[in-house]
């Protein structure tokens, strides 16, 4: 596996405008207020990277929509948002009350788009960072057809913009900075569609409320949400069980749906620190490249609450130590065999860091809790590598795992592994070089042949 000295490629950005009918009952969201004939509206965050992009941020000033007599905002605060984090994966950007109607376009201002990407032109590659300049920074995208939203209905809509048609590149393929955002837009009603899911929520716990079954959660930009919970809802992380073990100040992640009164229902609740800062990203470089590690240069995407010293969307040194605890986020599936710890760390691995500011160079961390988090990647499957019987296929994925592993990629599948984009099931690969597909997971060694390996949640067809 190849080593980077610290690190971008070229990626792609999808939003989602969820819009949750109240049709003017009470309401359990702490932070919008409901009146007779009004729904909310919420928006999902994801993205889709290309394959040199490691960070990719842009500030979202504003967002409306439009039913034809009326206009109504979901986003009024410029807001700075990391988008290659979530390939495959869905945030809340904003929930709103708007007008019951049909809605027949959104308008979305951006600025300051910033790119964090690996410059493969020096040996090793290395890490570099420009402010990209926007060709034009207001687009008014139509939606059809019409999304109808009904005062004691739900309804949603998926903003995706793809910034691997929005990136200029030179002749020889690296990028000049230059962008062009290209989005498109699509509604759709149906609650069990994939895109009504967020599954990337990061922030932490207010309050916690055990008799009405929830808990209030607070966005590190400080906007307030309800979460409820229920019997389904799994409790993950650092020996936390239910409700009851949780606490003010836990940094969590949470992942459910958007209710028709504004609250979230949660169906996972990831726990990821219990009370000292936070900090997320990729892992860049392990030190040393083979037995127990001592230090990681990551990539910092989150960072609950803001370090002073150790600057976000920058490489920085992690120490680990033989008091490290290692985690892995749960998917529905016996993976007991699995193991990852100070032994089997990878570069290109998503991690979440609790602990604190190291006390003798403050820019550096020193992790008290390393946990494996879900990640997505784009490629194709390897033609004759498909085994129905193992589940299992080779991937070649095209971005940063592919660059840094130069070699396919196996891919375990499970029972419980959603197919999406209009697969029902491992025999529908193909393994042609036109099927695209994206991956989303785990990457972790293989404890038989000690290769990475991607253990699949979901896997979708891409168009």
């Amino acid at each position: 596996m190849r080593r980077l000295s610290l690190a971008g490629l070229a990626l792609a950005i999808a939003l989602t405008l969820i819009f949750a009918a109240c049709g003017g009952g009470s309401s359990n969201n702490s932070t919008t207020s409901q009146t007779p004939q009004q729904a909310q509206m919420f928006v999902n965050l994801s993205d889709a990277p290309l394959q040199s992009v490691l960070d990719f941020q842009i500030t979202i000033n504003s967002m409306t929509v439009t039913n034809g007599s009326s206009t109504a905002t979901l986003v009024s605060t410029p807001t700075n948002f990391e988008l290659t984090r979530l390939l495959g994966l869905r945030t809340l950007l904003g929930l709103n009350a708007v007008p019951a109607g049909t809605y027949t376009s959104a308008t979305v201002t951006v600025s300051s788009p910033v790119i964090t990407y690996l410059d493969t032109t020096t040996n090793p590659a290395t890490v570099k960072t420009m402010n990209g300049s926007l060709t034009t920074s207001s687009f008014t995208i139509p939606i059809n057809p019409g999304l109808v939203i009904n005062a004691a209905g739900v309804g949603g809509l998926h903003l995706h913009f793809d910034l691997a048609q929005s990136l200029f590149t030179d002749t020889t393929g690296q990028i000049t900075g230059q962008v062009n955002p290209v989005f498109t837009l699509r509604g759709f009603n149906d609650s069990s569609d994939p895109d009504w899911e967020i599954d990337e929520f990061l922030g932490t716990v207010a309050s916690v409320n055990v008799s009405s079954s929830n808990f209030v959660f607070t966005r590190p930009d400080g906007r307030t949400f309800t979460i409820d919970t229920d019997s389904n809802t799994i409790f993950d992380g650092d020996g936390v069980s239910g409700l009851s073990n949780l606490a003010a100040n836990m940094v969590v992640n949470v992942s459910g749906k958007v209710q028709a009164d504004g609250s979230i229902l949660a169906d996972q609740v990831e726990v990821l620190s219990l009370n000292k800062s936070y900090m997320g990203g990729l892992i860049l470089d392990v030190n040393p490249s083979s037995g127990t590690a001592n230090n990681l240069t990551v990539l910092i995407r989150e960072e609950i609450p803001t370090q002073a010293t150790i600057p976000i969307y920058q490489p920085a040194q992690i120490n680990l130590s033989s008091s490290t605890k290692y985690h892995i986020r749960y998917i529905p599936e016996d993976i007991s065999k699995w193991v990852f710890n100070s032994g089997l760390m990878i570069t290109g691995q998503r991690v979440g860091l609790a602990g604190d500011v190291d006390t003798t160079n403050s820019a550096q961390f020193d992790a008290s809790r390393v946990t494996l988090r879900w990640q997505g990647h784009d490629g194709v499957a390897v033609a004759g590598s498909i085994n129905t019987t193992n589940n299992t296929f080779m991937f070649n994925p095209n971005g940063l795992l592919g660059y840094v592993f130069g070699a396919p990629v196996k891919v375990y599948t499970f029972p419980g592994t959603a197919w999406l984009g209009g697969l029902n099931g491992i025999g529908d690969l193909t393994g042609a070089p036109t099927q695209k597909i994206r991956v989303v997971g785990l990457v972790l060694k293989d404890p038989v042949t000690n290769t990475p390996a991607l253990l699949a949640v979901r896997v979708r067809q891409l168009p």
